[in-house]
């Protein structure tokens, strides 16, 4: 029986994340949740760094969102972490070239 460890979307193993992480935010990424305007992504910071890289799902985990490059984009980690599992805002669900 499929789970996160073994199913068609299981949570991906720590160097899988990374590599995600490092195709989805490259260096100079655009925050498709705030837009810009708190700046690029910045990569070098501490960990869970308001300003930090991170992977935002398009469709939430919690609402069927799958670990696809599809549905990721390149978010600020407190962006991210204050969007938390509700819907995008509507402008964010537009495509850009950034994303």
């Amino acid at each position: 029986m499929p789970n996160r460890h073994n199913g068609p979307d299981r949570e991906p193993s720590g160097r899988e994340r990374q590599r995600l992480l490092a195709i989805v935010c490259y260096p100079g990424a655009t925050c498709w949740l705030c837009r810009g305007e708190k700046g690029p992504i910045q990569w070098g910071l501490r960990k869970a760094h308001p300003l930090g890289p991170s992977m935002d799902h398009v469709i939430p985990r919690s609402h069927g969102g799958y670990w696809e490059l599809e549905n990721l984009r390149p978010a600020h980690y407190g962006c991210n972490s204050s969007r938390g599992n509700r819907e995008p805002p509507r402008y964010a669900r537009v495509r850009s070239r950034h994303w």
